[in-house]
């Protein structure tokens, strides 16, 4: 079993089983750094967090994928349901993207609100794949992101009883 990520912070990341293994992705540059004492780390910047991120920090992010064997590019995505500069998360996205394909590693993707535009996006690299974590788009959506190599991630809202249409899709 493999925990698509365990944020730094939860208790949990300390006691997990031995049979699992969990990757523990940074959110940005804030902890880039304190990640990297975990065994499968990734390595990217979060959506929420992509108007405090600058090309530099873009360009400091692959010096890091260089030279620290990150296990993948994370967490990164799209979130519509903040009010983040799009544009900005796109292109932080679509850096990553690059990132991943040109040192040929995963994605853990988060996408909310924003599924089809994660898909038309990830559509440009074919090469990438990886996971979706927490995925609450159309049965449609799910497929398409399957045959693209991608796995999918269930979090807690598939325990909601109001949940009908994601529950009918897993």
């Amino acid at each position: 079993m493999i925990n698509s990520h365990a944020h730094l912070g939860f208790d949990h990341i300390h006691t997990i089983a031995e049979n699992a293994v969990a990757i523990v992705p940074s959110v940005g540059k804030q902890n880039w750094q304190q990640v990297q004492m975990y065994p499968y780390f990734s390595l990217g910047i979060h959506p929420w967090l992509a108007e405090s991120h600058t090309q530099q920090d873009l360009d400091a992010l692959e010096y890091l994928v260089k030279c620290s064997n990150p296990i993948a590019i994370s967490e990164c995505g799209l979130d519509f349901a903040k009010n983040i500069d799009k544009h900005k998360q796109f292109y932080i996205f679509e850096c990553q993207l690059q990132l991943a394909e040109t040192y040929k590693l995963p994605v853990i993707i988060h996408a909310v609100k924003a599924t089809e535009e994660v898909i038309l996006l990830l559509k440009k690299y074919p090469k990438v794949t990886g996971a979706i974590h927490g995925f609450s788009g159309s049965e449609t959506q799910a497929n398409t992101l399957v045959n693209m190599g991608f796995y999918l991630g269930f979090g807690l809202q598939i325990l909601n009883d109001k949940s009908l249409r994601l529950r009918k899709t897993v």
